[in-house]
């Protein structure tokens, strides 16, 4: 038998929700802080709203879109995924034996999905330069900055690990992305159950069909 002493006990005693509180946090009234939580929220509700229309765009474009890719690096990228996840499961302690349960169960490195991606990718890169979208560096700073703070490292010391580690780059291609596909959600044709256009087409409900504005070339990726 095992037998146990309770020394301490303790509870979590939450702040008074008063302006003292909301000037810990920056603001000088508890109404200031509800009114940016609140905003915040909704802003992060519409985001989200956008992000499923932008999907939606995409996968139509990725649909009617004929474009030959490299079976060969295909497969190597879906070889590389499987892989990575395989060593990640054993690095979380998961028996050998159940992780290629799970690579087949989560899917990892299926071939389909990366075409998907890959075609996508090209897609959103031809629209990018037919145009003339990209991230400028004020645009960049912004989102170093805004990261930066994220991780409570300093700006520039936080740029420099990313120029050491090649991933400054990734992060401007994330910003056209982001960019591009805002673009084709402005210039999308959103349609109702009933056939007709939405007024509204940024933010419009994710329920609503949607006709992409651009059709990529039906080319070979390395086209321009």
């Amino acid at each position: 038998e095992l037998e146990f002493v309770l020394e301490e006990t303790q509870r979590v005693v939450l702040p008074e929700l008063n302006d003292e509180f909301a000037k810990t946090l920056g603001k000088d009234t508890i109404a200031l802080l509800k009114a940016e939580v609140r905003k915040s929220m909704e802003d992060g509700s519409v985001r989200e709203e956008d992000r499923k229309v932008e999907n939606r765009i995409l996968e139509k474009c990725v649909a009617s879109t004929a474009m030959d890719l490299p079976e060969g690096l295909i497969e190597s990228i879906s070889n590389r995924r499987r892989l990575e996840r395989e060593y990640e499961l054993l690095q979380k302690g998961m028996a050998s034996e159940l992780v290629k349960e799970a690579l087949v169960r989560e899917g990892v490195g299926s071939t389909e999905d990366v075409r998907r991606e890959m075609k996508e990718f090209f897609i959103l890169e031809k629209i990018a330069d037919k145009e003339k979208i990209f991230a400028t560096e004020e645009e960049v700073d912004k989102r170093l900055y805004l990261m930066a703070s994220l991780y409570e490292i300093p700006p520039a010391r936080f740029r420099e690990e990313l120029r050491e580690t090649g991933r400054l780059d990734e992060l401007r291609l994330s910003l056209r992305n982001e960019k591009v596909r805002a673009f084709l959600r402005k210039r999308a044709r959103i349609v109702g159950a009933d056939g007709q256009a939405v007024s509204a087409p940024v933010s419009a409900p994710v329920s609503a069909p949607v006709s992409a504005p651009v059709s990529a070339p039906k080319s070979s990726p390395e086209s321009s």
